[in-house]
């Protein structure tokens, strides 16, 4: 080096080496502790808190330049794709549906149903944009979704193996086109609007096949202890929740026929219809499925009571009514159903009926009372209520009357019931198929499947015994009409 020439400036760090230090750093002190074989001090623990902040910091801002970048290039694409020098908007040739991407997101033809909000028209153009791409394999789609960020993903089902696009790290499903997170979200809101199990029961996340959950059946009990006397033992009462997840499916017939102008309806089409069939199956199984493979293999509340004893009266959650027809139920029924409810319950319970019932049995008994006993026993009308708990209208609960029926449910359903979510939305399609006498060859269509993986498990509902004393009801009971 020459005298008097100063030092050239160190090469500025990146930020992911930056993140990578820092990681390095708060896991030497950690290391450093361990090998000591003792807990971190605080003056550590609080050290390796502020370098991660620091680093989860410098994450953020990574992303956010990602973003920017493809933004950028998403727009260079586009000039390059229109012309080296471009066109103002109002003069470029409109044939191309990449040339549309700049102007507004075509309507579509009617009114959106699956997709809402202010980004409605642009969520459910992206959607059929996707859909073009992957599902209908139009070129103009699969450009469109490359230069704005819309993924397409897909996962061979034996082998694992990429057959088509990017960004398959983290999947955790395969066999089909995934639908994209930003789009699935829609889904998801739709599923949870539509579906009364993913409305009612606790949704929890399945990061494998088989999740098992320890639930703790029965509490400790305290005793009474005298001088110098030893406090007697009890212990706790521990089983285990498992959810093992389960395909469930839907097809769809769709032309082959689509234009660009037509993907938002086709879009809304498609997410409206493939959810709103998946969550009558989901609402069949978590309210009446049998264990048979017809609802999955899932046992839904109203069988998880019935099958706890053929000898109904000694079912800890549930009444029988005054009669085995709805016209012989008596007001007194509904309230000793409230009655068997543990009042740990009463803050977060409600009723689950069919709006039918509901009209013809709980108020036509509110209205018999008569006077200013209807508004007590129906609520104020801001809320639909009966005897001052809400009520929640379940399309699958009974509609027309039955012997030894479970008519109505009470309680609370995140605390009896489970519903185990373990991979969003996958689409494929068909074009050789044959759906019923439908050929898809002949009549120029596809069919689109449409596919979820869930469980059900309702593990609370209670016990039953010959000795009343010795009845214990769950978090959800249930009015039962007679035998005869």
């Amino acid at each position: 080096m020459k005298i008097g020439q100063k030092n050239a400036d160190p090469a500025p760090v990146s930020k992911p080496d930056q993140i990578k230090s820092l990681a390095e750093r708060s896991r030497d002190i950690e290391i450093k502790a361990s090998a000591e074989n003792r807990d971190l001090t605080p003056e550590e623990d609080a050290a390796v808190e502020a370098l991660l902040v620091e680093a989860e910091n410098l994450q953020v801002e990574v992303k956010a330049e990602e973003a920017q970048g493809r933004r950028d290039g998403r727009r260079s694409n586009l000039l390059k794709f229109t012309a080296d020098a471009p066109k103002p908007l109002s003069q470029r040739d409109s044939d191309s549906p990449i040339e549309r991407v700049v102007k507004a997101v075509p309507k579509s033809w009617g009114t959106l149903r699956a997709f809402k909000g202010p980004e409605a028209h642009r969520d459910a153009y992206t959607f059929g944009m996707w859909v073009a791409a992957a599902i209908f394999g139009k070129s103009w789609a699969e450009r469109w979704c490359a230069q704005n960020g819309v993924p397409v993903r897909w996962v061979n089902f034996a082998d694992g193996s990429n057959i088509r696009a990017d960004q398959t790290e983290g999947d955790n499903s395969r066999g089909g086109f995934l639908v994209p997170e930003q789009i699935e979200t829609t889904m998801i809101d739709l599923r949870a609007e539509y579906g009364d199990a993913r409305k009612h029961l606790e949704i929890v996340p399945m990061t494998r096949d088989v999740r098992t959950q320890p639930r703790i059946a029965g509490g400790m009990t305290a005793y009474w202890v005298g001088e110098q006397s030893a406090i007697t033992k009890s212990q706790w009462q521990i089983d285990q929740v498992i959810l093992t997840a389960k395909k469930l499916g839907v097809i769809g017939i769709y032309s082959t026929e689509l234009g660009e102008d037509a993907v938002s309806s086709i879009g809304d089409k498609i997410a409206m219809e493939a959810v709103r069939a998946m969550t009558i199956k989901e609402d069949e199984a978590a309210f009446n499925g049998d264990g048979t493979s017809g609802f999955g293999g899932i046992v839904g509340v109203r069988t998880r009571l019935l099958n706890l004893s053929a000898t109904r009266v000694n079912i800890a959650g549930l009444f029988v009514g005054a009669g085995n027809l709805w016209s012989e139920l008596l007001l007194t029924d509904f309230e000793t159903v409230l009655g068997r409810l543990p009042k740990r319950f009463d803050g977060t319970s409600a009723w689950y009926v069919h709006k039918n019932f509901y009209e013809t049995v709980m108020k036509k008994l509110a209205y018999a009372a008569g006077g200013n006993t209807v508004g007590s026993i129906l609520g104020d009308g801001r809320q639909r209520e009966f005897l001052g708990y809400p009520v929640n209208y379940i399309e699958v609960m009974p509609k027309t009357e039955a012997n030894d029926q479970v008519a109505a449910l009470y309680g609370d359903l995140r605390a009896a019931g489970q519903l185990g979510d373990r991979r969003g939305i996958t689409m494929m399609l068909s074009e050789h198929a044959t759906v019923g006498s439908t050929s898809m060859y002949e009549t120029d269509s596809l069919a689109i499947r449409t596919t979820e993986r869930l469980d059900i498990n309702i593990h609370d509902v209670g016990n039953q015994s010959a000795t009343a004393a010795s009845r214990e009801p769950g978090p959800i009971v249930g009015l039962l009409t007679a035998a005869s």
